[in-house]
């Protein structure tokens, strides 16, 4: 049997023309691991890096509604207090790790997506502005 399925349904086959692309950022942070994650957990925090929020729900699996055209997100992973998993629509899949350190905390955000070759370069662009912030905010 060629065929894959998940649960019942067939599942999608990859765009051959699309290609994995992950970035990846550190960021040490004075502020303590509870500051930290409410970057995630609050919507003041989220909204002052990803963009300002229409709609936030702190769950897994809930529906977030993000940016000036309202793009859509989910909490696919949240584990807390060490990592919490963000499908957006416009950046891919956002993984934030935390580790707590004696002085702050350490951060890690990793962001995937499968792009063309031509969205690459808007892509890259998108998720640095918002590594850039991400790490300002960090840092308080």
């Amino acid at each position: 049997m060629s065929d894959n399925f998940v649960g019942f349904a067939q599942s999608p086959k990859a765009d051959p023309n699309r290609k994995l692309e992950t970035l990846s950022f550190e960021f040490q942070s004075m502020r303590d691991i509870k500051q930290a994650i409410q970057l995630l957990s609050t919507e003041s925090g989220l909204s002052s890096w990803l963009g300002k929020l229409a709609k936030f729900d702190f769950r897994q699996g809930a529906k977030l509604r993000y940016g000036d055209e309202a793009h859509g997100a989910t909490f696919a992973l949240i584990q807390i207090p060490k990592r919490f998993v963000l499908i957006a629509e416009t950046l891919g899949e956002v993984d934030l790790r935390f580790r707590e350190q004696r002085s702050g905390c350490q951060l890690s955000l990793s962001v995937k997506r499968a792009l063309l070759p031509q969205e690459y370069d808007a892509w890259v662009n998108e998720v640095s502005a918002i590594a850039k912030v991400f790490g300002e905010v960090a840092n308080g």
